[in-house]
């Protein structure tokens, strides 16, 4: 059993969908084992991911995820891949993150627009953005920790972000769209 175990967890990764206070538990299986030793990190930890976006009159439309890493400096990172298209100079499709980008939010998106790269790799998909000051009325989230020590084989990983469609998660996405 313990061999199978094993397999399901590395072959079927379930996306979860986070709260203010939890995350949703019904679709973990053999997972929610597995995460529950890790509840408040993956909770502290997603108040420092956001949904970035486009801002276009009052519509704001998602197309990826960012992570704080310097709170101070207003410096997030994403992939490179996410701000391909983005105009910084075009005051009506401004880029944004929105960190309030909990599944069913009831709220208005808190943007806080973004000012510029100041740093890409296209070889590794990979761009600093720097954020202009808060003008939405609330504080930038505390920067994640990085840790440079590579994890010991079969430690536990746990990924958070925004999915979009994609083939390897179509149950993430039909359910957002049934519910909006």
């Amino acid at each position: 059993m313990e061999e199978e175990e094993h397999k399901y967890l590395g072959v079927n990764r379930p996306a979860v969908f986070i709260f203010k206070c939890g995350y949703e538990e019904a679709y973990l299986g053999l997972w929610k084992s597995v995460l529950s030793k890790y509840k408040s990190t993956i909770l502290a930890i997603s108040r420092s991911v956001g949904v970035i976006g486009i801002k276009q009159s009052s519509n704001f439309t998602a197309v990826g995820t960012g992570w704080v890493l310097d709170k101070d400096r207003r410096i997030i990172i994403t992939n490179r891949h996410v701000t391909s298209n983005f105009d910084y100079h075009y005051e009506q499709r401004r880029p944004a993150i929105d960190f309030n980008g909990e599944y069913e939010s009831k709220e208005e998106p808190k943007l806080h627009f973004i000012k510029q790269v100041l740093y890409e790799n296209k070889d590794n998909d990979f761009v600093f953005l720097q954020l202009l000051a808060s003008d939405c009325g609330t504080k930038i989230p505390p920067a994640i920790t990085l840790d440079e020590r590579v994890p010991p084989i079969q430690a536990a990983v746990v990924t958070i972000g925004f999915p979009h469609k994609e083939a390897l998660i179509p149950s993430v996405y039909d359910k957002k769209v049934k519910n909006s």
